[in-house]
């Protein structure tokens, strides 16, 4: 099932599938994986909070109940930390966009 998220939060989702695409290192299943992941995130997030999925904007404490979440719908703690260390190759990401965009 694919989750419904804002159309700002889907044009974002295809640009960090072309960077990681670009980097070569991952495989298509892998890059399919974390896009799943974070796509998930921007949906929880979107429902969590009423508001838009904005990286740049997304208070670090909402973490924590997402992984309330993931723990509720039955991922071990394994799983529930690949999805925060694939969230958080993703900020890091777009972190550096915005430097590179704001130095241009």
């Amino acid at each position: 099932m694919i989750k419904i998220i804002s159309d700002n939060a889907e044009t974002l989702l295809e640009q960090y599938h072309q960077h990681l695409a670009a980097n070569g290192r991952l495989s298509d299943a892998t890059i399919g994986n974390h896009i799943a992941v974070v796509r998930d995130f921007a949906s929880w997030y979107e429902s969590y909070s009423g508001e838009y999925f904005r990286p740049g904007s997304v208070p670090t404490y909402v973490l924590m109940p997402y992984q309330t979440t993931l723990r509720e719908r039955g991922l071990n703690s394994v799983s529930i930390k690949r999805h925060i260390a694939i969230l958080n190759g993703f900020f890091e990401w777009v972190t550096k966009a915005a430097a590179r965009k704001r130095s241009t």
